[in-house]
């Protein structure tokens, strides 16, 4: 899919406002994309199908830019003088068949002025006059700088004395790509050649190849290049040309859009890094995780204890035990450490403070219910595996062993009855029958005692499942605090490659079709 320029600034605008609000990116690189100029030239003209060129006077202080405009006007429509500042205003000419659309609002109207004339030679050309960018007044400086994005072409205006001024010249760089340019050396009558190729070299540095130079003098004294330079004007002012023009401008814009984007992907591209902040915090939390597992066993012990008692019913305040002023400062110093840590490794470290929770209750409740669930379970069924096969096997001795000593007294009571009656013996003695209270009695207190020494202690086994509880805890925890660097990754991943996505369409979109170079637009753009 192909974007407009306004759709991909929208676009982008709308990813950084979310990069920014996630704390991805920083807010410097946020703003330059936030504060995208997206004025043109097109913004003052109602026709903008079949528009106007309009061409901007700059220049220092001095250089005749008035004077130039007053020439073309045959009439005094700028003011000229020979006083630092010359003017305090924009002079805007053009025909009267040009309808002005209402001056954009960023614009200062007030100090504006507008003139119109009938020449319809001059009928696609709209001419502003823009204030000395060198004087000692700032606000000359700002009012250039507002008008700059509503010109299509700067008539950059020297003289023989000042072409090397560096407050304009600075700004000549700065603005170099974002619109045609032609150069006029004006009061040429007190100029020579050698000044002539000076200014061709300066130009030539700036990336410029074979510039628009016209050598004018407004005294008139003698023949200049004046006329070429309003023939070159209206050249430009043709409409394929002026679209192409156009089309340039927005495509130096969508570079720029680019360029700002492509300069946020190094503070995204730190996925790496998260690998080893998982690495650093599963060594700081192994370390931690013992400290508080040797903190919390003595109230673990009181517990235990409390539940060995009979009747008794644990109700444990976490955030007030368990959970402690101590334990919250702990846990939020191991946060912090593992904010600096993603600092250091160039990953937002703002990002733990809404994913991770350091609030005390929140923690004490985990730990609450994970202390309650395993000693509920404990208590259940206390002992370990072992000690339950154990004692259920004692419980069968308990019933076997007395049924089975009863079994063998009764068969040695009948059968010594039925040999007395024959004659053969003498019935059963009282020696059997102590003999054989005393084998009923140990083959059921035998089962009975072992039952009674193997029983699974209530305290150890409380102590066992709160222990358990506390190691549960502790790796919720740990997982809670994974899981959010998890998030973060996979947060920060998306938007990488949503970037990633608006770069593409923004290179796409910056691809035109190459200016032929014997056209003259090769000439009035840099490199």
């Amino acid at each position: 899919m192909d974007y407009k320029y306004s759709e991909l600034v929208d676009k982008a605008q709308e990813w950084a406002q979310q990069a920014e609000s996630q704390q991805l990116i920083s807010s410097e690189l946020a703003a330059k994309i936030l504060n995208l100029d997206t004025r043109t030239p097109a913004d003052l003209l109602e026709n903008t199908v079949e528009r106007a060129l309009i061409v901007g006077f700059f220049g220092g202080t001095g250089v005749g830019k008035s004077s130039l405009l007053n020439r073309l006007a045959v009439a005094e429509i700028a003011k000229t003088g020979v006083i630092r500042p010359t003017s305090h205003e924009v002079t805007l000419y053009h025909h009267a068949q040009v309808k002005l659309q209402q001056l954009p609002a960023d614009l200062p109207v007030a100090k504006t002025q507008i003139a119109q004339h009938q020449n319809d030679a001059y009928q696609q050309l709209v001419w502003i006059d823009m204030p000395d960018f060198d004087s000692t007044e700032s606000q000359n400086k700002t009012l250039v700088l507002s008008w700059l994005p509503h010109i299509d072409v700067l008539v950059y205006v020297v003289s023989p004395e000042r072409y090397r001024d560096k407050a304009a010249w600075d700004l000549f760089r700065a603005e170099g790509a974002n619109h045609g340019w032609i150069f006029v050396l004006n009061q040429w009558d007190k100029g020579c050649e050698a000044q002539y190729q000076a200014l061709q070299q300066q130009l030539s540095v700036a990336e410029f190849k074979q510039p628009f130079i016209f050598r004018t003098d407004c005294s008139l004294s003698q023949a200049d290049e004046f006329p070429q330079f309003l023939q070159t004007l209206s050249q430009f002012s043709s409409a394929k040309t002026l679209k192409k023009l156009s089309q340039h401008g927005l495509q130096v814009k969508i570079q720029h859009l680019q360029q700002q984007l492509t300069n946020c992907v190094a503070e995204l591209n730190t996925v790496a890094n998260f690998s080893q902040l998982k690495t650093y915090w599963q060594q700081q939390w192994q370390a931690n995780a013992e400290t508080f597992t040797s903190a919390f066993t003595w109230k673990l012990q009181q517990y235990a204890a409390h539940y060995a008692q009979k009747d008794s019913i644990l109700t444990p305040k976490p955030s007030l035990d368990i959970w402690d002023a101590w334990a919250q400062t702990h846990y939020v110093n191991l946060i912090t450490d593992l904010s600096l840590k993603a600092h250091q490794l160039k990953l937002p470290n703002a990002m733990f403070k809404p994913r991770l929770q350091t609030e005390a209750t929140p923690i004490a409740n985990i730990f609450q219910q994970q202390l309650e669930l395993h000693c509920r379970q404990a208590l259940i069924k206390p002992g370990n595996r072992l000690q339950h096969i154990f004692l259920a096997f004692n419980r069968v001795a308990e019933i076997i062993l007395p049924l089975s000593a009863i079994a063998v007294v009764a068969y040695q009571v009948f059968q010594g009855f039925y040999m007395s009656s024959v004659g053969k013996q003498e019935y059963l003695s009282l020696n059997f029958a102590s003999h054989s209270l005393l084998l009923i009695g140990i083959s059921w207190l035998l089962p009975y005692f072992i039952h009674k020494k193997m029983q699974p202690s209530v305290e150890k086994s409380a102590f066992k499942g709160l222990q358990q509880g506390l190691r549960q805890g502790l790796t919720l925890l740990d997982e809670q605090i994974q899981a959010s660097i998890q998030a973060q990754e996979a947060a920060q991943q998306q938007v990488l490659t949503e970037l990633n996505t608006w770069i593409q369409h923004c290179a796409t979109a910056a691809q035109s079709e190459v200016i032929a170079p014997e056209n003259p637009l090769t000439r009035i753009l840099t490199k």
